[in-house]
């Protein structure tokens, strides 16, 4: 599995980028969600989350998180939907980290890859 689309590296490299940073000092992984809209739905997210230590979760739903299904299979369903993959937005302790990214490729790119 290639990390780019592996949910537990996407949530690592999100928090490994802020945690340093003015406002997120001291945060914790738990802290953070990933919304990747799926293109050409209306309003449908993949949504990676994670609970204090545990391993992140992959849910499918609305782009709000509030409800959704969880993907089992966290190997190949973003790689599988890669084309599908569009805006990315962070959330940090329930609000949106803006500016969100205009696209999935964007978001990894600023990931420090």
């Amino acid at each position: 599995m290639e990390d780019k689309y592996n949910p537990i590296e996407i949530l690592g490299k999100v928090w490994n980028k802020f945690k340093f940073l003015h406002g997120y000092e001291n945060s914790k992984m738990h802290e953070y969600d990933v919304f990747i809209e799926i293109k050409g739905s209306k309003d449908e997210c993949y949504y990676i989350c994670t609970e204090e230590n545990k391993f992140p979760k992959l849910i499918k739903g609305p782009c709000k998180g509030s409800v959704g299904t969880e993907i089992k299979d966290l190997k190949n369903t973003l790689l599988n939907n890669k084309n599908l993959l569009g805006k990315t937005y962070i959330r940090f302790r329930s609000k949106i980290i803006e500016p969100p990214y205009s696209s999935y490729e964007e978001f990894w790119n600023d990931m420090g890859n």
